[in-house]
């Protein structure tokens, strides 16, 4: 008798923790869509562009009223995630046959940046704040606001020169070039901006630019693929097979001398005349190298004409810049790197103490 009652107590105990688990499932996760006058965001998203002007005017007027207001507050302000209801649902989730869906707060602003987009232009109300959300220190929402404001692809006077400045960032040049892609042939005169990503050392920089071309300038995508292309700025071809004050150009035969043998670090400009992102290295790694002298030597080498070389070190893209130290492979960039990012691989390979001097 005395174990029927401890068995039965067992079973009691077991069915209400598994019912407070299960009750606990729905509440602790965040699934559920946001309403919005009874309705979630895919409904009022269709309605925006209804062929009824009734509906749709009332939907633009929610848009405008309550949908980026909220959004907007969700994108900036969404921080806080209970560490107790954090720990308990990862708790709950390592019990067998339980998984509970949650949208930590990075994921919801991120989702509420992106949001806006599946507006199209009618969220171009928007626009300001989400050219603040690129602008901030939240990387959580940088690529879903880049991709928004492509997808609403309005006041393009303001918008294309502000994604244009993303084609220079290796953490969103892919987003920028898909979103001023959205602009068609609006964005037409930053296809030199944008030629140069076919040849990056991202793949998803150079989908996102053969994409973005295909809409903006078809012409342009074709000549830029088909024959050898220069971009405007940087390097002319003749200038590129010289030395300067601050870059020498060697032969073949000179590298085991110059480069293994130096007593500096020693940075190799792989690069070929007929490429554009050499073109726009070129300056761009003269203006640093002038701030490292005695530091770090630097060299550069036309690939066309050092097969050997390219072989040794297995160059498959240019540009790329190897970095030796003590004749050895310290360091290697593949493609064209921002500014601050080849200063910062400069003062590493320098070593402490040595900072490239900020030259603007």
């Amino acid at each position: 008798m005395k174990i029927k009652r401890i068995l039965l107590g067992v079973a009691i105990g077991i069915v209400a923790v598994v019912g407070g688990i299960w009750v606990l499932i729905p509440t602790l996760g965040n699934v559920q869509p946001t309403l919005y006058r009874g309705q979630t965001l895919d409904y009022w998203t269709a309605q925006v562009n209804a062929i009824d002007v009734t509906a749709s005017n009332q939907a633009n007027a929610i848009l405008n009223a309550e949908i980026i207001p909220r959004l907007t507050d969700e994108m900036f302000h969404d921080t806080n995630d209970s560490k107790i209801r954090m720990a308990l649902i990862d708790t709950l989730n390592s019990l067998p046959g339980i998984l509970i869906y949650y949208r930590a707060a990075p994921e919801r602003r991120s989702g509420a940046a992106y949001d806006w987009g599946g507006f199209g232009p009618a969220a171009k109300g928007a626009i300001p704040a989400l050219m603040q959300a690129v602008q901030s220190d939240d990387s959580a929402v940088h690529k879903a606001a880049l991709k928004s404001l492509g997808a609403i692809h309005s006041e393009p006077e303001v918008v294309i020169p502000f994604l244009t400045k993303y084609l220079d960032d290796d953490t969103l040049d892919d987003e920028a070039a898909t979103a001023l892609g959205n602009f068609g042939s609006l964005a037409r005169p930053v296809v030199p901006k944008i030629i140069p990503l076919l040849h990056a050392a991202d793949d998803d920089a150079q989908v996102a630019a053969a994409e973005a071309l295909k809409k903006i300038d078809p012409a342009a995508y074709t000549n830029a693929t088909k024959t050898p292309y220069y971009v405007s700025g940087g390097s002319t071809p003749a200038a590129m097979n010289k030395s300067t004050a601050n870059i020498k150009l060697i032969k073949q035969g000179e590298f085991d001398a110059e480069v293994v043998q130096s007593p500096l670090p020693v940075v190799v400009d792989f690069y070929a005349t007929w490429c554009g992102p050499c073109k726009r290295l070129s300056p761009m790694l003269d203006e640093l190298a002038g701030t490292l002298t005695n530091k770090i030597k630097f060299v550069k080498i036309n690939v066309d004409e050092a097969p050997n070389l390219s072989q040794r070190f297995g160059i498959q893209a240019i540009p790329t810049l190897i970095f030796f130290k003590n004749g050895k492979v310290a360091d290697k960039l593949i493609g064209l790197p921002s500014k601050d990012t080849l200063k910062t691989r400069l003062d590493s390979l320098a070593g402490p103490g040595s900072p490239a001097k900020n030259s603007g």
